[in-house]
């Protein structure tokens, strides 16, 4: 500053220039802003419909289960109804009838069980999808 006139004339460019600039990068970031919170609603709301449609998704499956369910259980009923009316009957348990009975009562078990254990995994699947969204909301909320 005790240069003269013309040291002085260079800091008042100098500022003049900086504050545009400055200007100019905070200008920027408003967009750059704007254009990432619009991409985190777009990705948010990708994630709660996800949400929503998985939910649904295990609505069904469980619905189905349930109605899969009763007609294994029915079948079941029907087949072990059979077998205590032979064993009424006087019928010997080794019977090919009785057997036969047997045979398809362990296929209804095992046929509910992989259903049971198919229920479990998807289920399972969507339940770390879902923690998994829930965790990356978490990160954009808080970030």
């Amino acid at each position: 500053m005790l240069v003269g006139t013309q040291a002085q004339e260079l800091a008042d460019e100098y500022d003049k220039d900086i504050f545009e600039l400055t200007q100019e990068i905070y200008k920027l970031g408003l967009e750059r802003f704007t254009e990432r919170d619009e991409e985190i609603k777009d990705f948010t709301n990708n994630l709660f419909e996800g949400q929503e449609e998985l939910q649904i998704l295990g609505q069904k499956e469980i619905e189905w289960f349930l109605q899969f369910k009763e007609i294994i259980f029915e079948e079941a009923r029907n087949r072990l109804l059979k077998l205590e009316q032979n064993s009424m009957h006087g019928e010997d348990e080794d019977t090919p009838e009785n057997l036969k009975l047997s045979d398809a009562l362990d296929k209804l078990n095992i046929q509910f069980e992989e259903a049971i254990n198919d229920l479990w995994q998807a289920l399972m699947a969507q339940e770390l999808y879902l923690h998994e969204s829930i965790q990356v909301i978490v990160i954009l909320i808080y970030n």
